[in-house]
C-alpha cells in the first residue's frame, strides 16, 4: 500500500476546491491518519455536512485505500476583494 504524505494531500484538495487554504497534519507519523484544516469561500452558503463532503470527494479512493482515519474542520473564508475600477477623472466646478 502506497502512503500519502501531507504535501500529496494537500495537493488533492487545492486541485478538488479552488482556492481553499489547507493545513495538513499527520496525527500519529503513520501517513494514515491525518488532521485537515481547509479554508474557502466556495464553502459559503454550504451546510457544514456539505463542506466536508466536498473534502471527502477530493481525497476520493484514498480514503477507502491510504487513509484511515481524518479529522475535518472546514472554514468559510471571506470572499476576495474586488478591483474596484478606477473613476474618470472629471474636473470640479469651483
Amino acid at each position: 500500500m502506497n502512503r500519502l504524505s501531507c504535501d500529496d494531500v494537500r495537493a488533492l484538495i487545492e486541485n478538488a476546491i479552488p482556492n481553499a487554504r489547507v493545513d495538513v497534519a499527520d496525527m500519529t507519523g503513520t501517513s494514515d491518519h491525518f488532521r485537515l484544516r481547509v479554508e474557502a469561500a466556495t464553502f459559503a452558503g454550504k451546510s457544514l455536512l456539505d463542506q466536508h463532503r466536498m473534502v471527502q470527494k477530493a481525497l476520493g479512493i484514498h480514503l477507502a485505500r491510504e487513509i484511515h482515519a481524518v479529522e475535518i474542520k472546514t472554514v468559510v473564508a471571506p470572499p476576495a476583494p474586488q478591483t474596484l475600477a478606477p473613476r474618470d477623472a472629471e474636473p470640479r466646478e469651483q
